[in-house]
């Protein structure tokens, strides 16, 4: 039997589950860095780079290929670890549904 009230809690709970969600990603925070921590990159749960950091000794080198090339490696270490993050609290969530209610 459809019971609305149900329902309409559900719906109450999947939204405040997504603002939960959103307020957590928002606040999570990655750095994935690049030539030994000559380039790191602090970035949250949105995809956001918050922060950039190249060593000033980088300067020093006249090769901008290298600079980009330890920015992007950069970049892609933090989203990894972005995702990474994402489906192990993804995975903790769903261990702790109980489907059988």
């Amino acid at each position: 039997m459809f019971d609305p009230i149900r329902l309409m809690n559900m719906l109450k709970k999947a939204t405040d589950f997504k603002q939960k969600i959103e307020g957590e990603l928002k606040n999570m925070q990655t750095t994935g860095s690049a030539g030994g921590g000559i380039v790191k990159i602090q970035m949250n749960g949105v995809f956001e780079v918050e922060k950039v950091f190249i060593d000033p000794d980088i300067f020093n080198q006249k090769d901008n290929k290298f600079l980009e090339d330890l920015i992007k490696s950069s970049v892609n270490d933090s989203t990894k670890k972005v995702k990474d993050t994402l489906i192990d609290k993804i995975k903790d969530l769903v261990g702790n549904l109980n489907f059988l209610k």
